[in-house]
């Protein structure tokens, strides 16, 4: 939303809290106006704030329990008759296989 309005009713404070993250909040006085407060308070998260740290956390403890593994490029290539190369280790490797000089 590129423009919120200005806060006009209590409640309006709460959310324009909520959204821009700034302003004063009031007093709650209704139920309503509490749990906004918490909200405002608090944060989103089930029973608070989810810090960035938290997050970071789970993703490395997912990762440490689904490690990714990623190909590279020189662990295996096919060039047009079928043949598979592995494990090209140096530059002068490559370019004989680019050139069809390498051995089958």
């Amino acid at each position: 939303m590129r423009h919120t309005p200005k806060p006009i009713t209590r409640e309006d404070m709460y959310y324009s809290y909520i959204i821009n993250g700034n302003g004063g909040l009031p007093k709650p006085i209704t139920r309503r106006e509490m749990y906004l407060y918490y909200l405002c308070v608090n944060g989103f998260g089930m029973g608070g704030e989810i810090t960035p740290e938290m997050i970071e956390n789970a993703v490395n403890n997912y990762l440490e329990e689904h490690p990714i593994e990623v190909p590279t490029m020189t662990s295996q290539l096919i060039n047009d008759s079928g043949y598979i190369v592995s494990e090209l280790e140096t530059q002068e490797n490559m370019v004989k296989f680019l050139n069809g000089e390498a051995e089958r």
